[in-house]
């Protein structure tokens, strides 16, 4: 785990210090992995994803920059390079990253919806090439 992820867990912790009920966050907020994720995060013992930030900041009524500055950042870098779904002419298709979603299917979500979806795979990639540098060290 990264520090950084070290230091969102921390910050996750201190917003539960006054939550008794762990379970019925999870359940209210759709905390992914619900209350067993949460134990494992507020006791750093597995990173923060940017889906569980967003329902924490949700549940906390925060921004998600509150509970990752650096999920925060990276999800501000992908709205700024822009979310469009490639145009259909062959050149492209196979660029297309969904095997089961379509250019038009992804047409109907808002952008708020798309920027969650790169988020997350900015996440899933980045915790790919982690454990990959780990593996070439050892």
């Amino acid at each position: 785990m990264e520090k950084w992820q070290e230091e969102d867990c921390k910050r996750v912790a201190a917003l539960f210090e006054d939550v008794r009920n762990r379970a019925a966050f999870a359940r209210d907020y759709s905390v992914p992995g619900g209350q067993a994720m949460i134990y494992q995060h507020i006791n750093v013992l597995r990173p923060v994803g940017l889906d569980a930030a967003v329902a924490y900041a949700r549940g906390f009524h925060v921004s998600l920059s509150t509970i990752s500055p650096t999920l925060a950042t990276k999800v501000q870098e992908v709205l700024k390079v822009g979310v469009a779904a490639p145009s259909t002419t062959s050149e492209t298709k196979n660029d297309w990253p969904f095997r089961d979603v379509t250019a038009d299917q992804w047409k109907t979500l808002d952008l708020a919806d798309k920027g969650r979806v790169e988020g997350y795979a900015m996440s899933l990639i980045a915790t790919h090439q982690t454990d990959k540098s780990r593996k070439e060290i050892a």
